[in-house]
């Protein structure tokens, strides 16, 4: 799926094992790739690929690369398949590739996955209070921020999805 300025690839068992094991030979990829959020998203969709539940596309993770460099610059995705209505998104883009538009691109691009798959009818995004870029991407990708989570250490975000045309 490609969206503007990035494109998103599904990770499939041998390219989580590679973000897990460290391997960058077989993709290029920023040079602060990966991350602890990539490794801990990668080896979550490992285990459940391992354990024969394979996350159903696009329910899962997918890295995020810049369409024009060909570079991996971190991932976005999904904790799991819709629950009572709505799915909820994790993503982190790397602190080298941070301020260029990477995470709005890859949230719009993930939204629009499943935009008018039946069953989902809001996104999710839980984001630390003290978390303002965090909240500027999400409020540029159209959610709106609903109550403290967790003791208020988090924020709950919202975006509806609409079964129209949705205006943003």
């Amino acid at each position: 799926m490609q969206s503007g300025c990035v494109e998103l690839v599904w990770l499939d068992a041998e390219r989580a094992a590679r973000v897990v094991r460290g391997d960058r030979r077989a993709e290029l990829a920023a040079p602060d790739f990966p991350q602890q959020a990539d490794v801990v998203a990668a080896t979550l969709q490992l285990a459940r690929i391992e354990a024969a539940v394979d996350p159903d596309y696009p329910f899962g993770t997918f890295l995020v690369r810049d369409t024009a460099k060909r570079v991996i610059v971190g991932h976005v995705g999904f904790h799991g398949s819709p629950l009572n209505g709505a799915v909820e998104v994790h993503y982190a883009i790397v602190p080298s590739q941070r301020n260029r538009g990477y995470a709005t691109a890859a949230l719009t691009a993930l939204i629009d996955l499943v935009r008018h798959v039946p069953g989902v009818e809001a996104v999710m995004a839980r984001v630390a209070r003290d978390n303002v870029p965090s909240a500027s991407v999400l409020r540029a990708a159209g959610f709106a921020p609903l109550a403290p989570w967790r003791d208020g250490d988090e924020i709950l975000w919202e975006r509806i999805m609409s079964s129209a045309c949705e205006v943003v």
